[in-house]
């Protein structure tokens, strides 16, 4: 009986540790989300925000730079703040990340009046990399 249950755990692979399941999955989503956000945000800039292309291509960058600072970052953050637990340092990156889009919603929609602030779009695009990036 023990040798088929190590036999069934071998044949599983990582999956049959606990947590990785939903850690796979949720790392899944969340690459996701980097990549339709990292093709579809210069369209969106462009169409959306009254930027024109070129402006809108490299605003985007900022998504990229935010990002690169938060997987380093989160790292960090996550053995000195966090004692090593990712999870909860993730659970906190992901609240950070819905605050992140719902100021930038916020800036998008008075945007529309008027000429983009083009600052304050970058500055919450690359939290909004930040803080994606870092789970």
């Amino acid at each position: 009986a023990r040798a088929g249950a190590a036999k069934r755990r071998a044949t599983a692979g990582p999956l049959a540790v606990r947590g990785a399941a939903a850690v796979a999955g949720g790392y899944t989503f969340i690459k996701m989300a980097r990549y339709c956000l990292m093709f579809w945000l210069p369209f969106f800039l462009s169409k959306y925000c009254g930027f024109s292309p070129p402006a809108a291509a490299s605003v985007a960058t900022a998504f990229d730079v935010g990002g690169a600072a938060g997987n380093l970052a989160a790292g960090v953050l996550c053995d000195r703040l966090y004692g090593g637990r990712m999870m909860l340092a993730s659970l906190h990156l992901s609240f950070a990340t819905a605050a992140g889009f719902l100021a930038w919603a916020v800036l998008c929609a008075a945007s529309v009046e008027g000429s983009p602030p083009v600052l304050l779009h970058v500055a919450a695009i690359t939290f909004i990399g930040y803080c994606i990036a870092g789970p």
